[in-house]
């Protein structure tokens, strides 16, 4: 009997059709450029993501010149990486840290970040 391993669903970014935190990890590359309110695509990321899950956009940026210099401002939103990351920590993405790879002359980009988990561990405590 073949195992149920891969389900495709069509939806938006900014509304995706999942349950509240469905995955482990969530991973998207290439499409901020895309979103013209990122903040709503990125919580909503956080919102399918499980406590303590990962976050990872993988990006071409501002900073990468020759990216930006071929690629029409009409259709692609460049931000720098700093902006990216600042996006992440405001969709409530902790832990936030922003990798970087050169291949070349090309630059890539990756903000990466977590779900706090939303309950309180034994060892914590209260105050």
């Amino acid at each position: 009997m073949a195992e149920k391993r891969i389900d495709f669903r069509l939806g938006n970014s900014d509304r995706l059709p999942f349950d509240d935190q469905s995955f482990d990890k969530v991973f998207a590359v290439h499409t901020i450029y895309f979103w013209k309110t990122p903040l709503d695509h990125l919580a909503e990321a956080r919102r399918v993501l499980k406590p303590e899950g990962r976050f990872v956009l993988g990006f071409r940026p501002a900073e990468d010149a020759r990216f930006r210099a071929t690629h029409p401002n009409e259709v692609y939103h460049i931000r720098p990486e700093a902006e990216i990351a600042q996006l992440a920590g405001d969709a409530g993405f902790e832990a936030v840290e922003l990798r970087r790879h050169t291949r070349g002359d090309m630059r890539f980009s990756f903000v990466v970040g977590t779900r706090a988990n939303s309950m309180l561990r034994a060892t914590d405590s209260c105050v």
